[in-house]
């Protein structure tokens, strides 16, 4: 599977198409030969995935009421909420307490213009962690020849970034880290072993809190570059 930018739909592509040809003065095909083809080379415009949990995917299809779904969702995100507030009233000098998220996919490079648009792109990255006390953000970002995303990588990342903020915060004995409850980012054994290693190594005590999907609003999510390469224009020569 290939995927294009995201933001835009396939009419959107099409009308680009038009324009592209009316500029190389070429015959422009009709819509549905388009769109056919679009989908028999199996493109797809990439819509970033949201968490859905069970409750919310039955409510989308009737299976429960509105109601019951509004009471869980309420009950969810208020107990989520109060479980990061307290840890963090409680972190000080010997306990530090982090959330992490992977962003959304990017592209590089990032650009609306039509004479780059249909080239080819790399595939880009970005796994942010935030400090909650502090209000500290670090984001490592690498594209699609660097790493891929197995869940030694998430394993690597986390282990080598908690590692460092250690080495720099010596006196810290507790480490209490929020995160989304995707299996190969956070439940696998891969994953699970690195602050198992680094907890060892620095006899300090992780604990990883887990939340349920589609109730992790996170201050990590007002940190991500998205929404400042969406306001950038890159022009190029035709």
């Amino acid at each position: 599977m290939r995927f294009l930018f995201p933001g835009r739909s396939t009419r959107d592509l099409h009308r680009d198409y038009q324009e592209s040809c009316l500029a190389s003065q070429r015959r422009a095909v009709g819509w549905k030969l388009f769109n056919d083809a679009f989908h028999r080379q199996k493109l797809s415009v990439f819509i970033p995935p949201k968490d859905q949990c069970d409750v919310y995917i039955s409510a989308q299809f009737g299976h429960i009421s509105n109601e019951m779904y509004k009471k869980h969702l309420h009950k969810k995100k208020t107990a989520a909420q109060q479980e990061k507030e307290k840890d963090k009233t409680e972190s000080n000098m010997e306990t530090s307490v982090w959330t992490m998220d992977l962003q959304s996919v990017l592209t590089c490079p990032n650009t609306q213009a039509s004479a780059m648009y249909y080239k080819t792109k790399l595939t880009v990255h970005n796994m942010t962690y935030y400090d909650l006390k502090f209000k500290q953000a670090f984001n490592y970002v690498f594209d699609e020849t660097n790493r891929d995303l197995p869940s030694h990588m998430f394993g690597y990342l986390h282990y080598n970034h908690f590692r460092n903020f250690l080495n720099d915060n010596p006196d810290i004995k507790r480490l209490t880290i929020f995160s989304h409850g995707w299996g190969y980012q956070n439940k696998c054994t891969n994953v699970s072993n690195a602050p198992l290693k680094l907890a060892a190594e620095q006899d300090i005590t992780i604990e990883q809190k887990i939340l349920v999907s589609r109730h992790t609003h996170f201050c990590i999510s007002t940190f991500t570059m998205k929404r400042m390469l969406f306001k950038l224009f890159i022009c190029s020569q035709k």
